[in-house]
C-alpha cells in the first residue's frame, strides 16, 4: 500500500467568469493570474462522469433516465469551497490570495536556502509547535499572532519570521525540521521531481507502452485504483490495479475490421 508521504496536510472564459483568476496571485502589471492549464475542462469532466454514474445508480433502482447538464462555468465557481464560503458568510470578497490559505496563517510558500518549501499551519495546535519550531515559543501569547484571524491582520510579520528562520537551512533540513516538530511541510517540486518521487512511482501512476514508431513510450495513467474483490484499500501491483495499456491506434488502422463487421452485421440482420 502507498499512502500520503510525511508531507501531511493535504481557459479563459471560465476561469474568468467563474472567479478563479482574481482569487490567484496577482499578474504582471496587476493583472489576476489564471491557473494556466485547462481546469475548467478537466473538472467539468469529473463532475459529469459523477453525474453518469450517479444517473446510472439511480436508473437501476428506479427505472427512469436522466437529462445531465454540466456547465464548466458551474463547475469552477463550485471548486472555490473557501473563497465562496467567506463571500456568503461575511460579503467581503477574499481577494488576492497566491499561493497562501485564505484563511490559515501561516500557510504558504516560503523561501529557504536553496529554493522553496511549503508549509501549512491549520489550527492553534499546529500554530504552537511551529512557533516553537521557527525559534519564537512566545507567538502564541502575542496578540498579533493569538488565531488565525489576527495573524492573517500581520501577515507579512508571520512571513517575516518564518523566512528568517527558513532561508538560513537548506530545504530538506526544513522538512526534516518540520517533520520532527509536527508541522506539515513539504517541497516545491517541478514536473521531473514529482513524477520521478517515490510517491508517485509507488503509486504505479507514470507506465509505459510500446509505441509502433516512438518506441518505448511513458505516460500517465488515470488515479484511480480499483482493488481486486475484498480489498478495500486497493492493494495489489500495479498491473493487476490499472491494467495494460497500449497506443492509440493509427488513422485507419482498425477501418478493415470495423466495415466488415457492420457488413457482417448488415447481411445477418443484424444492427448497422
Amino acid at each position: 500500500m502507498h499512502r500520503a508521504g510525511r508531507h501531511g496536510h493535504r481557459r479563459v472564459g471560465g476561469e474568468a467568469l467563474g472567479g478563479r483568476a482574481e482569487v490567484r496571485e496577482v499578474g504582471r502589471a496587476g493583472r489576476a493570474a489564471g491557473r494556466g492549464g485547462a481546469v475548467g475542462d478537466l473538472v467539468a469532466g469529473l463532475f459529469a462522469s459523477w453525474a453518469v454514474n450517479t444517473a446510472l445508480f439511480d436508473r437501476e433502482r428506479s427505472g427512469r433516465g436522466r437529462y445531465i447538464d454540466v456547465a464548466m462555468l458551474d463547475s469552477l465557481v463550485s471548486l472555490q469551497v473557501t473563497a465562496m464560503s467567506l463571500l456568503t458568510a461575511t460579503g467581503d470578497l477574499p481577494g488576492r490570495v497566491g499561493n497562501r490559505h485564505p484563511v490559515s496563517t501561516p500557510f504558504d510558500t516560503y523561501r529557504t536556502a536553496d529554493g522553496l518549501v511549503a508549509i501549512a499551519v491549520a489550527g492553534e495546535a499546529v500554530f504552537a509547535r511551529f512557533a516553537r519550531l521557527v525559534g519564537r515559543p512566545d507567538m502564541p501569547s502575542d496578540p498579533r499572532f493569538r488565531d488565525d484571524t489576527a495573524r492573517a491582520h500581520h501577515i507579512e510579520q508571520v512571513r517575516e519570521i518564518t523566512e528568517r528562520w527558513s532561508a538560513g537551512l537548506t530545504t530538506e533540513q526544513v522538512l526534516k525540521s518540520a517533520q520532527a516538530a509536527g508541522v506539515p511541510a513539504a517541497p516545491i517540486r517541478d514536473l521531473t521531481d514529482a513524477v520521478n518521487s517515490e510517491q508517485i512511482r509507488g503509486r504505479g501512476l507514470v507506465g509505459e507502452f510500446d509505441h509502433p514508431v516512438l518506441g518505448r513510450t511513458p505516460y500517465l495513467r488515470q488515479p484511480a485504483r480499483f482493488g481486486p474483490d475484498g480489498a478495500a484499500d486497493g492493494a495489489g501491483t500495479a498491473s493487476e490495479v490499472r491494467g495494460a495499456a497500449a497506443p492509440s491506434p493509427a488513422l485507419g488502422e482498425h477501418t478493415d475490421a470495423v466495415v466488415g463487421q457492420w457488413l457482417r452485421e448488415d447481411r445477418d440482420g443484424g444492427r448497422r
